[in-house]
């Protein structure tokens, strides 16, 4: 192994929002925080020093998106997704959330539908209901450990009202990597509907035991013409707080509408020093992402051995993601209760399964990004309170 994950890195008084916060958050600052979406790993090396190098230039003058920064999300996908898309397909933008929120305003109305699936990353319905658009909440369905799609119940609700369906893809907080039948299914009745698709596709290099990510718009040309999918080093590369994503769209006319609003609302331009962190991850960081990964599925075993001293708790296999979902429905609590027994009793900060919407009730989320000490403790402060 080239790089260590065991290594533990102080992040306190950094103003860092996964270990700062706590007291505000939990009312307790000593809790072992396993909840915000960023690792406790250092970057890769090679990363580093492109940013540090690009750093001691000195000086932070307005700078375009080069033909560079293009090419290593163009190669990154073809090579390992085959994926392929030209620089003219590519438009770079300030994190997925903001360009959610970008493809909200600018192809719905108020008024519209838009389609998520719950329990789902907690800003796609709060994007949705900020702008006044309704929430059409196809609910996934968990059988036998594994979450589905209930295609029949989507089909019933799709209106003429119903515009956009917002995909995650691979699913937070689930972990589901969906199959190429899945997505076909959801495709023909996109297709069938008129419905603009926008794959979230953020953790799509974070898959585990050699699971496949099938990107959205490579499962037709009917799917490559009517979609649009969010990509971004952020999660994969832990570069989350260099907020830089990239929205990928192969039909010029949406594409030409993005561009706009970019325009019309003065949201161009970038940091270099994020550009240069987002090439350089693309580039280099790939033999550090598959080391992560394998060290990932080591903490996953251990959450398994530990689970299963108690009936409590049962992990809900992840296929992707460090997420783990936590099925607490055993023990029998509200959410309220739920979350006062993690951080009263165990003292460990979780996100609430609740957060996350329907279907989310009786869970909790765990970020198991973390060196393998710290999450040891954590489960073992656990299990010794059950």
């Amino acid at each position: 192994m080239a790089y260590s994950f065991d290594t533990i890195i102080p992040r306190e008084h950094t103003n860092c929002y996964k270990y700062d916060l706590r007291s505000k958050v939990f009312g307790d600052s000593s809790v072992i925080p396993l909840w915000v979406a960023d690792m406790d790993f250092k970057i890769a090396d090679e990363i580093i020093e492109d940013i540090t190098n690009a750093a001691q230039h000195g000086i932070y003058g307005y700078t375009y998106f080069y033909e560079e920064l293009y090419n290593s999300l163009m190669q990154w996908n073809a090579r390992r997704n085959n994926w392929h898309f030209s620089a003219s397909d590519v438009v770079f933008y300030h994190g997925i959330v903001p360009s959610l929120n970008l493809i909200i305003q600018e192809f719905t109305n108020v008024g519209d539908e838009i389609i998520v699936q719950t329990p789902v990353y907690f800003p796609f319905f709060e994007s949705v209901e900020k702008h006044s658009r309704v929430v059409l909440n196809n609910q996934l369905v968990l059988r036998d450990g594994v979450y589905q799609i209930d295609f029949d119940a989507l089909e019933r609700s799709i209106n003429p009202r119903t515009k956009l369906m917002i995909l995650c893809h691979p699913h937070n907080p689930v972990g589901r990597c969906w199959t190429h039948q899945e997505l076909m299914q959801l495709h023909d009745i996109c297709k069938k509907h008129s419905i603009l698709v926008v794959s979230d596709e953020i953790h799509a290099d974070i898959l585990l035991y050699n699971n496949k990510h099938i990107p959205w718009a490579t499962l037709s040309d009917y799917a490559r013409e009517n979609s649009i999918t969010l990509v971004a080093p952020s999660k994969t590369f832990n570069i989350a707080g260099l907020s830089i994503s990239a929205i990928v769209c192969q039909n010029p006319e949406i594409l030409t509408k993005i561009k706009s609003f970019i325009e019309r609302n003065q949201l161009h331009g970038m940091s270099p020093l994020n550009m240069k962190a987002f090439e350089s991850a693309y580039t280099k960081g790939e033999q550090w992402l598959f080391e992560l990964l394998r060290y990932l599925e080591g903490n996953l075993q251990c959450i398994r051995e530990v689970m299963q001293q108690t009936s409590k708790i049962h992990l809900i296999e992840p296929q992707a993601t460090y997420l783990a979902w936590l099925d607490c429905r055993n023990m029998n609590m509200t959410d309220e209760e739920l979350q006062t027994f993690f951080v009263r009793k165990a003292g460990v900060g979780l996100s609430r399964g609740i957060q996350f919407g329907r279907g989310g009730e009786g869970f909790m989320r765990l970020n198991y990004a973390c060196p393998r000490s710290v999450l040891l403790q954590a489960l073992h402060q656990i299990i010794k309170v059950l």
